[in-house]
């Protein structure tokens, strides 16, 4: 970490400490900031139809650099990180005994088939299988 406590002077400009700082730290935390009521936007609004510009919109990028953005800080691409958290809340919602079709439709896929495909491509086995192996809790946030 860089400590500067005065200013830095260069033959040009005069370069304060604050905006070294700023210019370090700041856009990180704003990005951070801005990350977390994304993630709180999908948590929210899981069961709806979920479109990736609205979320480019609301975090105020352009849809191309919001992609880049989100799948640096959180390490994996904007509709996969939506899809596995659709599919964490179906699964509590599953232990919980609801139908796996009820789930499927009300998460948005379009089949049980798909939804079977997607769950055990996302947890490694498919949902009946799982339903009696795992834990009974709400999925937790990554950025808290």
């Amino acid at each position: 970490m860089i400590f500067i406590s005065y200013p830095v002077y260069s033959p040009f400009v005069i370069i304060h400490p604050y905006k070294i700082l700023k210019y370090l730290c700041g856009d990180f935390m704003e990005q951070l900031t801005m990350l977390q009521q994304v993630i709180d936007y999908i948590d929210d609004h899981i069961k709806e139809e979920i479109a990736p510009e609205l979320l480019a919109r609301l975090a105020g990028y352009s849809p191309y650099h919001f992609y880049r953005l989100f799948q640096k800080q959180i390490g994996y691409t904007l509709m996969d990180y939506v899809l596995k958290r659709k599919l964490q809340f179906a699964l509590y919602e599953l232990i919980n005994g609801k139908k796996v079709v009820e789930i499927a439709m009300d998460y948005g896929f379009e089949t049980h088939a798909g939804f079977t495909k997607a769950f055990k491509k996302c947890f490694g086995s498919p949902p009946s299988l799982y339903k009696l192996h795992c834990p009974l809790s709400l999925p937790q946030k990554p950025l808290r």
